[in-house]
């Protein structure tokens, strides 16, 4: 599972143009205190679109319905997402952006 960060970069490394974009996308399961993967970045080496894209999938991954289990409210996925603010994980100011504008 932990290897389509490196897919993704593969992918899109071959489209001209898309340097940028490839760093976002391939960036987002990487977190600011260096716990993340596949590269372990830290805050200094994540872009402000690195941390947006990393933001907004746990939002997608955590709201939407699983095969496994329904998707929580969005209450409920701000209060992990602080948690994971608070902890290092992810970038706050993204994570009270999100509560704004999909709350």
């Amino acid at each position: 599972m932990q290897c389509h960060t490196y897919y993704t970069r593969k992918a899109l490394n071959k489209i001209s143009g898309f340097e940028d974009i490839t760093q976002w996308a391939a960036n987002h399961h990487e977190k600011l205190n260096g716990k993340g993967y596949p590269y372990c970045k830290t805050a200094k080496e994540l872009d402000f679109n690195s941390r947006l894209l990393g933001c907004l999938d746990i939002y997608q991954a955590l709201t939407e319905d699983r095969p496994y289990r329904a998707g929580m409210e969005h209450s409920h996925v701000v209060h992990i997402m602080r948690d994971m603010a608070d902890g290092g994980f992810v970038d706050r100011t993204i994570v009270d952006d999100i509560t704004q504008v999909f709350g």
